[in-house]
């Protein structure tokens, strides 16, 4: 597992060890950041479900201003803040422990318009759509993010979480990722 592109390119991450844990791979990662392409530059991201926090840190290396981790697993989070360490964002990037499936709503712990949402919830639990639900329901609402969910080729979402529709997936073996904005 390393960083792709930009100002870390090639920096390799600490792995999560065992089973419960499912790293983005590496392919997957560059072809949602093929997709995002230039538009990360300056933006403020949220990823939820972080696990090795891979997804955040390549949108800080790709120019991204800020990220936001957040997990309720302390392995993860321990991870995380290595990883962050590792590349020396630490003044760019915040780790939140949190229980996202727990959480009435998701609130904004930083106070951010975040521009970007990434969203890798473990693939067994089929609960992004009650995520997005969640979402949807915070101050996020009255922003214009773009929420990125990796989930299996399995899971069927929802079209339109309101105020969220579904504008795009791609599909990469048993991965699916889908893209949503703001209608």
């Amino acid at each position: 597992m390393r960083i792709i592109a930009g100002d870390f390119k090639g920096k390799k991450l600490i792995p999560i060890k065992g089973v419960k844990i499912r790293p983005t791979s590496d392919k997957i990662k560059a072809a949602i950041f093929n997709i995002l392409g230039s538009s990360i530059k300056d933006k403020k991201i949220l990823d939820l479900f972080s696990g090795t926090g891979a997804l955040g840190i390549e949108a800080v290396s790709r120019g991204a201003e800020f990220c936001i981790f957040m997990d309720n697993n302390k392995y993860s989070l321990s991870v995380i803040n290595k990883n962050v360490n590792l590349c020396r964002i630490e003044n760019r990037t915040r780790i939140i422990k949190k229980d996202i499936i727990g959480l009435d709503k998701i609130i904004n712990y930083a106070n951010y318009q975040f521009d970007i949402l990434f969203l890798d919830p473990p693939y067994k639990e089929n609960i992004i759509d009650s995520v997005m639900k969640k979402i949807s329901q915070t101050v996020f609402q009255d922003s214009k993010v773009i929420i990125i969910a990796e989930h299996s080729i399995k899971t069927k979402l929802s079209q339109i979480i309101t105020p969220f529709i579904l504008y795009d997936t791609r599909k990469y073996g048993n991965t699916a990722v889908s893209f949503f904005r703001q209608v």
